[in-house]
């Protein structure tokens, strides 16, 4: 059996501190360059990640398995995101009228409805001393 012998046994010391320092040197602008989002970085890692999960990806998608994405023809129709919350609620509803086993969002809300009625009320108050009631709104879930 063949002995199996290091590349750097091959490489004069000299050559082996030099490729040493340029890994290390590769390794932190890569590293750099992934935390700042460097472009160039950015698409090499979109395009090993797209590379890994097309080769590691079951021959076939799941059929039990829906995803509703908001895109830009549902964004023409009903707005521009960041949608209220009475609207992100009716596409909820919609959604469990078919009734799946799960539902899961991916919604980032940090901070309150700008748009509620509540909120609205709330704001003419203090902005214009003004007292308003809306009528024919759905009552407010408990909880």
């Amino acid at each position: 059996m063949q002995r199996l012998h290091p590349v750097s046994a091959k490489l004069s010391r000299r050559q082996a501190w030099v490729f040493l320092a340029a890994s290390l040197v590769l390794a932190v602008l890569v590293g750099v360059g992934g935390l700042v989002q460097l472009a160039p970085v950015a698409q090499l890692d979109r395009v090993i990640f797209d590379t890994l999960q097309a080769q590691t990806a079951p021959g076939q998608a799941a059929r039990d398995t829906v995803v509703v994405d908001i895109d830009e023809v549902s964004l023409a129709a009903v707005g521009q995101w960041p949608w209220p919350r009475y609207r992100i609620a009716a596409l909820v509803e919609r959604i469990a009228a078919g009734q799946p086993a799960a539902i899961a969002l991916d919604i980032l809300l940090p901070e309150a409805d700008r748009t509620s009625l509540s909120e609205i009320r709330r704001t003419f108050k203090r902005d214009f001393d003004v007292d308003i009631s809306f009528g024919g709104a759905p009552p407010r879930p408990a909880g």
